[in-house]
């Protein structure tokens, strides 16, 4: 897979000024933490959800967020919740 780099936004990864290759999967792996805990919509729109649900297992994320993402993926599976905006790319 072909690096596949992104300078983030301030208010997601503050702690660094550095691009982040998200074909590396502890990289994007905590760039994806960031966003869902501290993204805004247009950022959290912006994520691949299958990456999302690939990642999920293994994110350290806020109790709630973390319930968010599992009950939004079980719905999905069962085709019940599938807002505008937030489908795979």
């Amino acid at each position: 897979m072909a690096p596949m780099r992104i300078k983030p936004k301030k208010h997601i990864v503050w702690f660094h000024d550095r691009e982040i290759d998200l074909s590396d999967p502890t990289e994007a792996l905590r760039y994806y933490e960031q966003v869902l805990t501290h993204g805004r919509a247009e950022d959290i729109r912006e994520l691949d959800l299958t990456d999302v649900r690939k990642y999920l297992p293994d994110m350290k994320l806020p109790r709630a967020v973390r319930h968010l993402w599992e009950d939004y993926f079980h719905a999905f599976r069962k085709k019940v919740l599938i807002p505008t905006g937030l489908r795979s790319h």
